[in-house]
This record gives C-alpha cells, sequence and structure tokens, in this order.
C-alpha cells in the first residue's frame, strides 16, 4: 500500500509540475531544459526528476521507510545498463517528455562519456519494451526518423547504428498497431537508403516477406512506406529473386489495377512504378508483367494522365522504358506513347531533369521499330521539341542547355539511330 501510495504521489507531482500549476508558463519541458542548461547539477533536483519518472522493479514492494523509496532506480544506473529496461516499472508521461526534450540523449552523453555503449542501444530497448505505449514508441520512431534524414548521415560511417537500430524497428513493425508499424517502417526506409548494410540485414531478416504482407493491409501510408523500402531493397538481383518468390509480382499488379484511376493516389502509383521498373530490371519478372498481367495498359494511360516534369511522370516512364526491352511491347507502347513523351521532351527543365532522361531512354528503347521511328519524326516533332526545351540550336547540340552532358549523349544516340534509319528508308 505505501509503495502505491508513493507511485500515486509521484504521478501527482508531475502533474503539477507538467503544466497543472502554471499552466503553459512552467511545463516538465521547461524543467529538463533547465536541468540541461546546468540546473542538472542539483542533486535535489535530480532527486525530484527520478522520483516523478519513478523507477521501480517490477514485482517489487519497496522499502519506503525513508523520504522516498530506496527501491526507486537512478537514472543513472539505467542508463548504464540499458538492456535491463524492461524489468522495470515508470511514468510513461514523464519517460515521454525526457525523449520528446532530447533529455535522455543529454544524459546518456553525460554519463556513457568513455563507454563504447551507444544511445542506439537505449531507443532499441525502448522500442522493444512491452510496457511502452503506442505513443512513445511512435515519437522514438519519428525521433530515428529525423536522425537518419539529414544529408550527414548518409555519409557517416553508422554500421554500429545499423546493427542495433533494424531488428529493433523490425520487432515494431510486426505488431497490431499499423500507425506504429508505418512510422517504424519510414525509419528502415532512411536507414537502408544507400546503406548495404541495413539492405542485407533487413533481407536477411525476412523484411522482404514482411513488406509483402504489408502491402495486403489496405493502408495507404504503410502502403507507400513499404513501397518506399521496397525500392531500397530492390536494387540487387538477388534481392529482387527473393521480392518474386514471395509473391511480389502479383500484389504489386493488384494495387496498380486498383488504383491507376485513382488521382489521390499519385504517390503510392509513383512508387509502383519505380518498383515494378526496377523488378523488369530481370527477364522472367518483365515477360510475366507483359505476357500475364496488363501492367503495361495500367502505365500508359497513367503516363496519359501524369502532369509534364513531376516524379510520377519519370517513375511511370521509366518503367514503361524497361517493359519495353521485351519484344512486343515496343509496338505497344510506341504506338500510344510517342506522342506524349514528345510532349514531355518539349516541356522538359533542367530542375525535372529525370523526366527528360527517361523520355530520351524511352524513345531510344522503341527505335529499333521502324514504325516508332516514323511516328517521332512526323512532321518533324522530335526535332522542334529538342529545339523548344533548349537542347538542340539550329539541329546542333546547344552551347548554353543546362541539362548535362549525359542526357545530350543520350539524345546523341536517339539522332544517329534515326538518321541510321531514315537514310536506309530512303535506299
Amino acid at each position: 500500500r505505501r509503495n502505491a501510495w508513493f507511485q500515486r504521489i509521484s504521478k501527482y507531482l508531475a502533474f503539477c509540475v507538467d503544466g497543472g500549476i502554471l499552466g503553459e508558463r512552467f511545463t516538465l519541458g521547461t524543467f529538463l531544459q533547465g536541468m540541461m542548461r546546468g540546473a542538472g547539477d542539483s542533486r535535489e533536483l535530480r532527486k525530484v526528476l527520478e522520483f516523478m519518472l519513478h523507477l521501480l522493479p517490477r514485482g517489487e514492494r519497496g522499502d519506503f521507510a525513508n523520504k522516498w523509496s530506496t527501491s526507486l532506480i537512478s537514472l543513472a544506473q539505467l542508463l548504464h545498463e540499458p538492456q535491463n529496461f524492461g524489468k522495470y516499472s515508470f511514468n510513461r508521461i514523464v519517460l515521454r517528455c525526457m525523449v520528446q526534450e532530447d533529455f535522455l540523449k543529454h544524459e546518456w552523453r553525460r554519463i556513457n562519456k568513455s563507454s563504447s555503449i551507444l544511445y542506439e542501444t537505449l531507443l532499441a530497448n525502448l522500442l522493444t519494451n512491452p510496457e511502452l505505449g503506442l505513443s512513445l514508441k511512435t515519437l522514438i520512431c519519428r525521433q530515428i526518423l529525423e536522425n537518419t534524414s539529414t544529408k550527414d548521415w548518409s555519409m557517416l560511417d553508422v554500421e554500429a547504428q545499423i546493427r542495433i537500430l533494424v531488428p529493433a524497428l523490425l520487432e515494431v513493425t510486426q505488431g497490431s498497431s499499423v500507425a506504429l508499424a508505418s512510422c517504424a517502417t519510414a525509419a528502415l526506409v532512411n536507414l537502408s537508403c544507400g546503406k548495404d548494410v541495413a539492405k542485407n540485414m533487413l533481407v536477411h531478416a525476412g523484411a522482404l516477406k514482411l513488406c509483402m504482407t504489408q502491402l495486403k493491409s489496405k493502408d495507404d501510408d504503410l502502403t507507400l512506406y513499404t513501397l518506399y523500402l521496397l525500392v531500397n531493397l530492390t536494387k540487387t538481383a538477388h534481392h529482387r529473386a527473393i521480392v518474386v518468390r514471395e509473391g511480389g509480382v502479383p500484389l504489386l499488379v493488384e494495387l496498380l489495377t486498383s488504383s491507376y484511376q485513382n488521382v489521390r493516389k499519385q504517390k503510392i502509383l509513383t512508387e509502383i512504378a519505380s518498383v515494378i521498373g526496377q523488378l523488369c530490371n530481370d527477364e522472367d519478372s518483365r515477360t510475366v508483367m507483359s505476357e500475364d498481367f496488363p501492367v503495361v495498359i495500367c502505365l500508359l494511360w497513367i503516363n496519359e494522365q501524369a502532369p509534364m516534369n513531376t516524379k510520377v511522370k519519370a517513375k511511370v516512364l521509366f518503367a514503361l522504358r524497361q517493359l519495353a526491352v521485351f519484344g512486343p511491347n515496343k509496338i505497344k507502347i510506341g504506338q500510344t506513347a510517342i506522342s506524349n513523351v514528345i510532349e514531355q521532351i518539349s516541356a522538359a527543365k533542367p530542375k525535372y531533369i529525370d523526366c527528360l532522361m527517361n523520355a530520351v531512354m524511352l524513345l531510344l528503347m522503341l527505335s529499333p521499330v521502324r514504325t516508332n521511328i516514323r511516328l517521332m519524326t512526323h512532321q518533324d516533332r522530335l526535332a522542334d521539341a529538342l529545339e523548344t526545351c533548349g537542347l538542340t540550336e539550329g539541329g546542333r547540340e546547344s552551347k548554353s542547355h543546362r541539362f548535362g552532358p549525359a542526357v545530350w549523349e543520350k539524345v546523341a544516340q536517339l539522332q544517329e539511330r534515326i538518321a541510321v534509319e531514315m537514310a536506309y528508308s530512303d535506299e
């Protein structure tokens, strides 16, 4: 009874400090910020904070003969042994505020100056703690998301942090909360971006099978973040083979066919096109999508509707280009898409260079078919489009264009192929 009484007192004190008396003029956040600015050296204030947090071993009654419990675990002791976090009960509201205000990170760095234990170890233990509420776990996932979204993260050697966080985030994604799974998946997207260590860990841990399960959720946010993750994980042939083996192609086609006319699902369609394009690097997937599913028809419809110089346009052109490697698709795509693709070239801007590059490469892929060449050169519309966007001037490369040498190299290849075909036709 005495233990329960002190727990109630600690919760009431936390309520009073967190705006319960002075409102927004003094909150728990204000208290923690003051401690980080130097007041944290005060032993009495630290005792007050630890009393409000009220860390207690689970199932232990405690001895409250003193001013407050001798069974209370100090924050310093906990931060020295983060793997034991699940053994304690605590005030979730106080801990949430400590995470939100970065006080926990501040204390970790102060206490573990000479230790090789990373702060991510504590975050991983918090994420896998069954006693933590959804709101706190979501906050931790968002903190990981923010920390890994900076340019510095992609350039740093963070293999140790990745090996700690990936298993914990994967465990979270398998929980019952769709919102938390979405947030954890978003964090995994950032962790795996450009990091082969993270990609291999995820695939080895069964993340691709989990992605297939998440695509069946019918939740737009979870579907979108899962597709982002699949874009990262389908860069290599081995990983793509696992996606196909786990039934990824029918699932992606189902998403495509059920969403391609829905303008509100443009982001999802963009990533579907990106994943399909990457899967089509492999001949078997390319053939199956072309012969067994209406993928080309859906993508052609989206291409016609997509605004010029947008991400969805670029990714759909990329997917069509990949599918055009399959011979019969060259005629099907060429008859429907060439006019629209040339319009995209005409409207091209350096800021949206991906659209132009994919448009030119699609035409290059379609150029082995003579009827496609005729469609491109009809009334000189391709030459006019190149002049309009500023790539050429008087039929030659413009010295002032800002599209870069890579784009011009592909344009030059396309012009050469058209010239050869036209010369052959004249003969």
